[in-house]
């Protein structure tokens, strides 16, 4: 259902979490999907490579610091990928979450 894929790229608002949590949840080698932070705008970038998988993606905001509602039930499982800031800096980190 998901298959482990590693962040490689570190780079301070260049890094791949993003691309690793994506190709994680898609069970894609890392290489066959883009580093969406390198484009000019990630979440178009992150919402048509999502639509060319058949796939969607959206974004929710959190109150403090929690979802508004359960991403998942009993009965399905939903992935989510967190983004938060950095202990390491004025980063943003992503995590995939179930």
């Amino acid at each position: 259902m998901v298959k482990l894929v590693l962040q490689n790229d570190f780079s301070p608002g260049t890094g791949n979490a993003l691309q690793a949590c994506v190709a994680s949840v898609m069970e894609l080698p890392l290489n066959a999907v883009p580093n969406f932070i390198t484009d000019a705008d990630p979440y178009a970038a992150l919402h048509r490579f999502s639509a060319e998988k058949g796939l969607g993606f959206f974004k929710v905001e959190t109150t403090d610091g929690a979802l508004p509602f359960p991403p998942s039930t009993p009965d399905k499982q939903v992935f989510c990928i967190l983004a938060g800031k950095s202990p390491r800096g004025d980063l943003v980190e992503r995590l995939l979450l179930r």
